[in-house]
């Protein structure tokens, strides 16, 4: 009886003895497995040589690509009413602020299309993307046209992009609401009388200069006036459509947004009226 009757398969064997370290080669037609015993410790060491391991995956570079389609596929579904598409490009940060989905929908409720006028991706190592939309809002019967601007910043989300935060403030709106009539909180700005022109006389007068110099003053000032009314107006204009159905976060975090904008430039108007009524009273104090 052979070897190989007797059930065993005779396998080429090499041992070296190394300083009382015995290893066994074993050829196989699969690979090469190594054994190491160790003749003081009794260990046994066993190492598949063959054994590959898979490469890790190469990390997709992102691009701006990503960005932007998220943004202006959640534009484009709100405006043919996908309310569903629509939320699922909002991450669960941004789903938790809406409270609910029934509440987000509401705050389009009275939006007619949404056209993005423009997209650009703004920083892209901080996933941060400006747009500028044109919405045109049916309000009681008429038709507004109402620009926003604003950036959304985006975060990845089970693998996919989506729309987690947002700045964006209403810029424009054609037409413009009536103000409605509010309590005044503080008095009206005075009109700034005007200097009056010495009669011409052949001899040029000394005060001329001065004179110049206070009507252009005073030419500066009443255009202040004028855009600091018509900010006024604006943002009496919000408080009304706020009145007249804003329950949403959506149109709130907007109308509050805009506001402020409002009253931040109406700020940087008062500061320029008053720098030039002080520098009218220098003018005027001169001989």
């Amino acid at each position: 009886m052979t070897n190989s009757q007797k059930g065993f398969v005779v396998i080429p064997i090499i041992i070296w003895a190394v300083v009382g370290l015995f290893t066994v080669a074993v050829v196989r037609e699969t690979g090469l497995v190594k054994l190491n015993l160790s003749g003081e410790g009794g260990l046994l060491q066993i190492k598949n040589l063959t054994e590959q391991q898979e490469p890790s995956p190469t990390p997709v570079p992102m691009v701006e690509s990503d960005l932007l389609i998220p943004v202006k596929d959640f534009y484009a579904a709100i405006s043919s009413k996908e309310f569903d598409s629509a939320w699922n490009l909002l991450s669960k940060n941004f789903q938790n602020y809406a409270q609910n989905y029934d509440n987000f929908v509401s705050g389009y409720k009275n939006t007619l299309n949404v056209v993005t006028k423009d997209v650009y991706v703004q920083d892209l190592s901080n996933k941060i993307v400006y747009v500028q939309i044109e919405a045109k809002d049916d309000l009681k019967g008429q038709v507004q046209t109402k620009t926003f601007e604003g950036i959304w910043k985006l975060v990845l989300e089970d693998g996919k992009w989506k729309l987690d935060s947002s700045d964006i403030i209403l810029k424009d709106v054609s037409p413009t609401p009536k103000p409605v009539q509010v309590p005044k909180t503080s008095s009206p700005t005075p009109k700034p009388t005007s200097t009056p022109t010495p009669t011409p006389s052949p001899t040029p007068s000394p005060n001329t200069g001065k004179e110049q110099a206070l009507k252009m003053i005073d030419g500066k000032i009443n255009k202040i006036n004028k855009d600091i009314a018509f900010w006024q107006n604006n943002i009496q204009a919000q408080v009304q459509q706020f009145d007249q159905g804003c329950d949403n976060y959506i149109c709130t975090q907007m109308i509050n947004n805009t506001i402020a904008d409002m009253r931040y430039r109406i700020d940087l108007l008062q500061a320029e009226k008053s720098a030039l009524e002080r520098e009218k009273i220098q003018i005027m104090a001169q001989p």
